[in-house]
């Protein structure tokens, strides 16, 4: 006898049996699916993630601002000033156990300004006045720490990036001043490095020199997925935004030629009563 197993069901020769009912997890009860129920239909497959993601980006959410009272643009910017927070912790994590003075007070620096900024925007729902500061800011804190990581070999070039992405997403015209500014100071910092190489502080072992360019590229990475991420949202709350508009539009002059044509038709009515 040829027994056959399929997906919520089991054939034994001329006979088909059905599977019963499995037990899935839904939100906050536990409910039964048949096996028949399409894939896409049926709830999130990893039970304790399904119960808990909405919690926990409901609370990240809840740290940006809260939507009715603070425009996109302001909770973009605090969403970079809690990233730039939490890159400060991570670098100064290892530069305290690397012995790097000079960076300590660069990321200590980083740390205690964007959380200023982060909860004075949050609680003045305006960021537009800490916009040029803050880019100032970052532009002075990452060239000063060109010259105490090894310079154009270290991890702070890769910052560079992650200033850019900033000057895309706050500035109207980025390639007129602050990217055009990126450029020329790294080529300028890269010509004093290569004329003047004693002034850069060099790794003092291999593990420094690891863990300089290991947490520089991960923490610029993560930092360029949320820039990119941010950037893709604006994209779609203004198509959004255009779609209504769109439709809103078509329906006003869809509105409009049903009212000329009844005009038409009462225009001619009129001559027809008067008779």
């Amino acid at each position: 006898m040829q027994v056959t197993i399929q997906l919520g069901h089991i054939e034994s020769g001329s006979q088909l049996f059905k599977l019963p009912a499995l037990p899935v997890v839904t939100d906050s009860v536990f409910s039964t699916i048949s096996p028949d129920v399409p894939e896409r239909d049926k709830p999130f497959p990893y039970p304790f993630i399904y119960m808990n993601y909405k919690y926990i980006f409901g609370l990240f959410s809840g740290l940006l601002g809260d939507k009715k009272t603070q425009t996109f643009e302001n909770r973009t910017f605090n969403t970079v000033m809690l990233s730039v927070g939490v890159a400060g912790l991570a670098l100064l994590s290892y530069d305290i156990i690397l012995g790097n003075i000079a960076s300590q007070i660069i990321d200590i620096s980083c740390i205690v300004y964007s959380m200023s900024c982060y909860f004075y925007s949050l609680k003045s729902c305006n960021h537009n006045k800490l916009v040029i500061t803050t880019f100032i800011f970052l532009y002075i804190a990452i060239s000063s720490g060109w010259f105490f990581n090894n310079g154009i070999h270290g991890g702070i070039p890769f910052f560079f990036f992650v200033l850019s992405y900033y000057s895309g997403i706050f500035f109207k015209k980025p390639f007129l001043n602050a990217i055009p500014l990126i450029i020329v100071t790294v080529l300028f910092l890269s010509i004093i490095e290569f004329l003047n190489p004693d002034i850069i502080i060099l790794y003092k072992s291999r593990i420094h020199n690891f863990l300089d360019l290991g947490a520089s590229i991960i923490i610029c990475l993560v930092i360029s997925g949320v820039s990119i991420h941010i950037i893709y949202k604006k994209y779609d709350i203004e198509r959004e935004l255009n779609k209504k508009m769109l439709n809103q539009a078509i329906s006003d002059k869809e509105l409009i030629e049903s009212s000329i044509k009844e005009i038409q038709i009462l225009r001619g009515l009129l001559p027809i009563s008067a008779r």
